[in-house]
């Protein structure tokens, strides 16, 4: 007795499969990627109620990437530099506002002992007051007595909610290197060696004089950039 074959037939089953897939790809609409559009930094988080007027410099670029500084309208780039090292070195008009602190050996040691006799009579205060200060004196002890800005000093970058990142990062880039130039100066002057060559010393080789070298130009010239809140243009 012969019984009849049931086995089915698939040879066709990778036709009916390729198909499918034609038809999937063909009916299916992809949304087309425009990419991530880069954002503005957000309003900075720093007290910026802390600052005086007086001590800002500000600086506004606009969506058509034009610079006003202060009162000043179709700044440049290298204006924005230029003026970066003037704040930073330049007494202010004002004789009320001092946009400088003046650092000696004397004045780190007293706020040291005055820091530590609070703690010894239970006064609480940040670990990091103490450490301020005697970062401070040690950059005295390598560089001499010193003016560094104040805290109620910064550089500003205002923009409006047009103005592209590059534009943002523009500004930003040209405002460090007016600091990068007067530390370059510094470190030059007092040590006889770039702030650039020391910075591109290996982490690996660099020694403890070298790092703490650093920490004293960083001191004497410290990055103060605030992001202001955009402006509805």
């Amino acid at each position: 007795m012969k019984f009849k074959d049931s086995s089915i037939d698939t040879s066709s089953i990778a036709d009916i499969a390729f198909i499918l897939l034609a038809f999937i790809m063909i009916a299916t609409t992809l949304k087309t990627e425009k990419g991530i559009p880069a954002r503005l930094p957000e309003k900075s988080t720093a007290p910026a109620t802390q600052l005086v007027d007086e001590n800002v410099l500000e600086i506004f670029i606009n969506k058509n990437e034009e610079i006003k500084i202060e009162n000043n309208y179709n700044q440049s780039l290298e204006d924005v530099k230029k003026m970066t090292k003037l704040f930073m070195t330049v007494q202010s008009e004002s004789a009320t506002y001092k946009r400088f602190d003046e650092i000696s050996e004397e004045l780190c040691s007293q706020q040291i002992f005055e820091l530590t006799q609070q703690h010894k009579q239970g006064v609480f205060y940040s670990s990091d007051d103490i450490d301020e200060w005697k970062n401070k004196l040690e950059t005295v002890k390598l560089i001499g007595d010193y003016k560094t800005l104040s805290d109620a000093t910064a550089i500003t970058i205002r923009y409006d909610k047009s103005t592209s990142y590059g534009a943002y990062l523009s500004i930003r880039d040209y405002i460090l290197r007016g600091i990068n130039e007067l530390r370059n100066e510094l470190a030059l002057e007092k040590f006889g060696i770039t702030y650039n060559e020391l910075e591109s010393i290996r982490t690996a080789v660099k020694t403890e004089k070298q790092i703490q070298m650093q920490k004293a130009i960083r001191e004497v010239y410290p990055t103060r950039i605030l992001k202001l809140e955009a402006i509805d243009k």
